[in-house]
């Protein structure tokens, strides 16, 4: 029994992956994993690298229909008996191949939503999967089909969910605050509005840690208003993270619900949060807010707040026992999807 796992770029940027391997490899599974490398990243034994003579993140629809032309033709070889799909984009192309020669014998794991799912039989792929993977239960409000063949992988290290989370909450008695966002730098318009929002009091400072598309530009807003208080970092080390969340005092998550994915979406920062214990910063409107919400895990901010008189009247009420309650619930939540998804991987294999 041999599996093959359908990457649509570098497993750098689809770090979830090791939540799969980790759990094959407990199981001393048989796999293969075919990357789509579009930055030429990767030589390692055991890989099935293609390239298509690009570099970078974007692609277009002939690009992925070439790309899933090369996955067929390994599917086609008779090799493998199971399949790990990632990406709509992917399942528009070789989902007929999997309904058809695969049926119950492959995952598909969802982590956006994808226009191309519009041109789906979504229904007839759940229905004849193994199960379906999502990183998000708000995915459940666009899912056009649902099913309890559906399975929750949070993106968060299996590491991190089996040591205690950090109990690291504490305000400066001086009065003055780090915002800081760190990870992949996004979302630019609420990133400008935050800093709108905060750059003119002198209590708090904005970090911004990590690259992105938008680093550029954000530099240069802040450049041309003068504000002394934001700073641009850029790149920094994995090992470094910690640090990071450590010399802060909130975790700048915020976002606009000015799309599906974004609205349903739940971000890396929001485990990092919780497990550093560094209370969030967001925006209302999204599934992200109702979760800080729900567990207490921070401040929703209204676009028409007076965002300094909000946050400093949430550090002068601020309960640590509270606080601490409602992040451990959270983080158990995760811990008993995450069982779960496991349970499901492992009857995946043992099929």
């Amino acid at each position: 029994m041999k599996i093959l796992l359908i990457c649509p770029t570098s497993l750098l940027f689809m770090p979830y992956v090791k939540n799969y391997l980790a759990i094959l490899d407990e199981k001393n599974a048989n796999y293969d994993v075919l990357i789509w490398d579009r930055f030429s990243l990767h030589n390692e034994a055991g890989a099935e690298i293609y390239r298509d003579g690009k570099t970078g993140h974007v692609r277009g629809f002939l690009d992925y229909r070439n790309f899933a032309s090369f996955a067929k033709k390994k599917l086609d070889s008779g090799s493998y008996d199971k399949v790990i799909l990632f990406g709509i984009q992917l399942a528009f192309f070789l989902g007929r191949k999997l309904v058809l020669d695969f049926k119950n014998r492959f995952i598909l794991d969802i982590r956006d939503r994808h226009p191309l799912i519009n041109f789906l039989n979504v229904q007839r792929i759940l229905d004849r999967a193994s199960f379906t993977t999502i990183s998000s239960e708000g995915y459940l409000s666009w899912l056009p089909y649902k099913n309890k063949k559906i399975q929750i992988d949070h993106n968060i290290s299996e590491s991190k969910l089996l040591d205690e989370a950090r109990i690291d909450v504490g305000f400066n008695e001086d009065g003055s605050y780090t915002v800081s966002c760190i990870g992949a730098l996004r979302d630019y318009s609420a990133n400008i509005c935050l800093v709108n929002m905060l750059a003119k009091s002198q209590s708090f400072s904005l970090v911004f840690h990590g690259e992105g598309l938008i680093n550029n530009r954000l530099e240069n807003y802040v450049k041309s208003k003068g504000f002394r208080n934001v700073s641009i970092s850029g790149r920094y080390q994995p090992e470094d993270e910690g640090g990071l969340y450590n010399d802060c005092d909130f975790v700048n998550l915020v976002r606009f619900a000015d799309g599906v994915n974004n609205k349903t979406a739940i971000p890396n920062r929001l485990y990092n949060s919780a497990y550093y214990g560094k209370p969030a910063i967001c925006f209302q409107g999204t599934y992200l807010s109702e979760l800080v919400s729900e567990f207490n895990l921070g401040i929703v901010l209204d676009l028409k707040d007076d965002a300094p008189d909000k946050i400093n009247s949430y550090i002068n009420s601020f309960s640590i026992e509270r606080y601490n309650s409602g992040r451990n619930l959270f983080l158990d939540r995760v811990r008993t999807d995450k069982t779960a998804f496991k349970k499901a991987l492992d009857n995946f294999v043992d099929l």
